[in-house]
């Protein structure tokens, strides 16, 4: 049995992202950044970074790089740029 979901917090959330136009960066080493550690289990993507059109022209070439997980059911995200300088 897990938390019910709030829809209208979702769908505030939803909307804040698409009116600010923000940008869910590539996803390199994985699809997934949480489990639940049950049988059978359910993966998810939950964890991002998300950035302005502003921010991605200034640095361009950024990922998230999705990291193993160690303690947490979460998999730590890395923000990681391709261009080497």
């Amino acid at each position: 049995m897990g938390l019910s979901m709030n829809v209208h917090l979702i769908d505030a959330f939803r909307n804040f992202v698409s009116e600010a136009e923000l940008i869910d960066l590539s996803l390199v080493g994985g699809k997934f950044t949480w489990c639940n550690n049950r049988d059978p289990p359910t993966f998810v993507r939950l964890d991002r970074f998300l950035i302005s059109a502003e921010f991605n022209l200034a640095f361009p070439g950024l990922l998230q790089k999705v990291l193993p997980r160690s303690l947490s059911d979460h998999n730590d995200v890395l923000l990681i740029s391709e261009q080497s300088n």
